[in-house]
C-alpha cells in the first residue's frame, strides 16, 4: 500500500470514527466485554481514534484490541436501534487492513 493510500484510509477511518456518539449502548452486548471499557466497541473505537489522531498507543496494543473483536456485529445492531448507527465492525475491519498493510511494508 502506498503512503497516500494509507493516509486516505486513515482519513476515512477518522471520519467514520467521528460518527460514534460515545453513548456506550454497545458495551452490554459485546461478548468480549469483561469489565474493561476498552473491551467494548466504544472503547475500541476511542482507542483507534486516539491512535490515528494523536499516535497514542502502539500498533501492537491497537492490533490486539481490534483483533479481539469477534465481528458478531451485536454492537452495530444495538447502535442502529438505540443510537446513531455507527458501523463499528466495518471500522474495525478497515483498521485491521490498515494495520496489516503497515506491518507487511515495514
Amino acid at each position: 500500500m502506498k503512503i497516500y493510500e494509507q493516509e486516505e484510509l486513515e482519513k476515512e477511518l477518522l471520519d467514520l470514527l467521528s460518527d460514534c456518539s460515545r453513548c456506550k449502548m454497545c458495551v452490554g452486548v459485546c461478548p468480549t466485554f469483561e469489565g474493561w471499557y476498552r473491551q467494548s466497541a466504544v472503547g475500541r473505537l476511542m482507542a483507534l481514534y486516539y491512535h490515528l489522531k494523536y499516535g497514542i498507543g502502539g500498533e501492537k496494543e491497537i492490533s490486539d484490541l481490534l483483533f479481539s473483536c469477534t465481528n458478531c456485529r451485536k454492537c452495530q445492531a444495538r447502535c442502529k436501534r438505540m443510537s446513531v448507527g455507527t458501523k463499528s465492525v466495518d471500522i474495525f475491519i478497515k483498521a485491521r487492513t490498515l494495520l496489516v498493510r503497515r506491518c507487511t511494508e515495514s
